[in-house]
């Protein structure tokens, strides 16, 4: 019986330190994804930041503080919201930023931006599919028109349909339509 009793204490004991070394496997697994999880919004706090920090727009400031109200950047967004608003009571008021809302989309949404525009290359063109975009750059804006479109220049690698180890480094000229907060592609232009 006592040698039973014992053998019962050492398989509790297994279990309790099987058990102890399971949870601290998942609370390791946890904080690794919290980790994970905090960096991917430290990154794109950054750049949401970089999409505006230059901008004359106060709206774009107040929608950063709505969003990130103790941010990393939330002290320098309340400096240029306090300095525009003496300029606004100094000064008249100005243009806002045409191209913030852009900027903003490309650097918080560039994967969408990416697979919008492969999507309408590929539905658009019989000639070529993109492979890889590079850079893209907000040019300006139509707003004055209304018409609402903004001029990107964009640089990607299209590959020849019928052909694909044929692939080049093409320059294009992108014109997104914008409503509310959703940008659509309006056309493409091929520059080079």
């Amino acid at each position: 019986a006592a040698a039973a009793d014992e053998a019962r204490r050492q398989d509790d004991a297994a279990r309790r330190a099987e058990a102890a070394e399971e949870a601290e496997e998942a609370e390791a697994a946890e904080a690794a994804r919290r980790q994970t999880a905090a960096l991917a919004a430290e990154q794109a706090e950054l750049a949401h930041w970089r999409a505006i920090e230059r901008s004359a727009d106060g709206a774009v400031f107040e929608s950063y503080l709505a969003k990130y109200p103790n941010g990393r950047f939330a002290d320098a967004a309340r400096a240029k919201l306090a300095v525009q608003q003496v300029a606004v009571v100094a000064a008249p008021p100005a243009a806002p930023d045409p191209g913030a809302a852009v900027r903003s989309y490309l650097a918080t949404r560039r994967g969408d931006f990416r697979r919008q525009l492969a999507a309408y290359i590929e539905a658009n063109t019989s000639t070529y599919r993109m492979q890889e975009l590079y850079t893209v750059k907000f040019v300006d804006s139509d707003s004055g028109s209304g018409s609402g479109l903004h001029k990107l220049k964009v640089v990607a690698k299209l590959l020849w349909s019928n052909n694909v180890r044929w692939a080049r480094q093409r320059k294009l000229k992108v014109y997104l339509r914008q409503d509310g907060d959703v940008f659509t592609i309006a056309r493409v232009e091929l520059v080079s």
